[in-house]
């Protein structure tokens, strides 16, 4: 065995140091080396002194320790290698190895001292790290919700699957824009007050309309958080984005639905498949039928029993044309309805849209006339009569006059005629 020898080498500063050192020579044994590298690798000094380097470390590290010893010969040194130790009691344990070489007089290489830190907690931290920043990362791609970063200025510096989705941009299309060229014009002040609070340290949560790629506007609920140094700037912040687009058509259609409810004249809601999706109390009244009667059921065959025969050729016309999604004129038909009376009605169609402006539902807004044409019919009789009276007046006026006129010419004849008798 090679007895440990005594090199110049500040010896106490080696034994104090906390990680392990050791002394090696050209040919790749160990001579000198502290109390911290046997305490690390459980040999102990007698066992290390004398030995090849390479028997601390385990097999599977063979082709990094040459890389290691590569490196070293190419630059006289190394710097923050890792690699992996194993232990007398076969632990393996990852180690940092720095090294630099020490020259003689000639500049020709003496020995190497090279140093090793546990890093086997660091490690363990770093992978638990990373396994944590993975189950987030897996979190954040398969929320529901949109998600986004933004630096201090405001733009973009990651969004998840589903807030680019949301946009119908890719993730190279968004990064590295400002937010704000994601939102609608009308609510461009209201991105902004809210960023300048989120700039003041403040969490918010807002509404607020955005547009995506294709033109079409989405309602989102955002609720975002400052991201803070340590010193308490703003460095940016991060967002959960909620896509509530159908909600708001959902309330804006029970809105519509309840005011529908209220309305006196009747009313049908009509999907652009040409089914009935619902009627309003006012027109089942007024037809008799029920609402079991008529939903779900197709507008033709509803037509066909509601609209008298002779109407019902430019009934079906203007329903055609409503669901190629062009507005008909007003139309006034005949009901019968299912008790049989004739109730005779104007009605007219109108649409409710998506974002994009597409029509989703007819609207069809059937009033009954029967009472405007109780009053029409009326006046119409009362000016027949007024008509009849005044040719009435006209008959007996001209008589009066014929018979005037009359009277008159008998008596210039009379007077005519005392002219011509003697006095």
């Amino acid at each position: 065995m090679v007895k440990e020898e005594k090199y110049p080498v500040a010896e106490e500063m080696m034994e104090t140091m906390m990680d392990g050192v050791c002394v090696i020579s050209p040919d790749a044994r160990i001579i000198k080396v502290n109390a911290a590298l046997e305490k690390l690798t459980g040999y102990t000094r007698d066992e290390l002194i004398g030995e090849v380097l390479i028997k601390v470390f385990p097999k599977g590290e063979t082709k990094k320790i040459l890389t290691w010893i590569r490196e070293y010969k190419e630059k006289g040194f190394v710097r923050n290698f890792e690699t992996v130790f194993l232990r007398r009691d076969k632990k393996e344990i990852s180690i940092l190895l720095n090294s630099t070489c020490a020259k003689d007089a000639e500049g020709k290489p003496k020995w190497m001292i090279a140093t090793f830190r546990d890093i086997t907690e660091r490690k363990r931290a770093e992978e638990a790290l990373r396994e944590s920043e993975e189950r987030y990362r897996r979190l954040v791609e398969t929320m529901n919700e949109g998600f986004n970063i933004l630096d201090e200025n405001g733009l973009l510096i990651y969004a998840n699957d589903k807030f680019c989705k949301m946009l119908g941009y890719s993730r190279d299309e968004i990064i590295g824009h400002h937010i704000s060229e994601f939102v609608d014009k009308s609510n461009q002040n209201i991105a902004k007050e809210q960023l300048d609070r989120e700039r003041k340290g403040e969490r918010v949560s807002y509404e607020v309309v955005r547009v995506r790629k294709d033109g079409q506007k989405i309602f989102t609920i955002t609720s975002a958080s400052p991201i803070l140094d340590a010193d308490g700037h703003f460095k940016g912040s991060f967002a959960v984005v909620a896509d509530i687009t159908e909600r708001k058509r959902a309330e804006e259609v029970r809105a519509k639905a309840a005011v529908i409810e209220a309305m006196g004249d009747g009313l049908i809601l009509l999907g652009m498949d040409g089914k009935i999706a619902s009627v309003n109390p006012a027109f089942e009244k007024m037809t008799s039928y029920g609402k079991s009667e008529l939903v779900e059921k197709d507008i033709a065959d509803v037509t066909s029993k509601l609209v008298k025969s002779g109407d019902l050729k430019k009934t079906m016309g203007i329903l055609g044309t409503a669901l190629e999604r062009k507005v008909p004129a007003p139309l006034t038909v005949t009901f019968v309805s299912k008790d049989g009376r004739e109730i005779p009605v104007t009605f007219t169609i109108s649409s409710m849209k998506d974002a994009r402006g597409k029509p989703t539902t007819l609207i069809l807004n059937i009033k009954d006339i029967t009472e405007l044409k109780r009053l029409e019919e009326e006046r119409v009789k009362a000016d027949k009569r007024q008509i009849e009276e005044l040719e009435k007046f006209t008959k007996i006026a001209v008589g009066r006059e014929l018979k005037m006129v009359e009277l008159k010419k008998r008596i210039k004849e009379l007077e005519e005629r005392l002219k011509n008798v003697p006095p």
